[in-house]
């Protein structure tokens, strides 16, 4: 058990030859941990940006109901008079329907 962790802590388990058979193994471990260890950060990254993006999303889909809510409040007919009177422009409200204007293809036609 001495011989043994003898040399290993002055490096001639190194030379020994079914070590050094190991080394091309050994090598590819160390080269599959990094990718595993990058892997992981990456994801994780992804998974911090993901939830992030979630949270923009609720406070725009937030903020966007706000909007939607006061442009109707606003585009009402009764907040429109109330405004064109406090501004006090003279306009009156249309007792008619507004009218469809259709024009047929053979004026059309012969005005050009």
């Amino acid at each position: 058990m001495k011989e043994v962790l003898k040399t290993i802590i002055d490096g001639t388990i190194l030379t020994n030859k079914s070590v050094m058979k190991q080394i091309p193994f050994i090598i590819f471990l160390v080269g599959l941990a990094l990718v595993s260890i990058t892997n992981r950060n990456y994801s994780e990254r992804k998974i911090n940006d993901v939830s992030d993006l979630r949270q923009e999303v609720r406070e725009l889909r937030a903020n966007s109901i706000t909007i939607a809510s006061e442009l109707m409040e606003i585009s009402k007919q009764t907040t429109i008079f109330e405004e064109v009177k406090k501004r006090g422009i003279n306009l009156q409200e249309a007792k008619a329907p507004p009218m469809k204007i259709i024009i047929d293809d053979k004026h059309k036609n012969n005005n050009q």
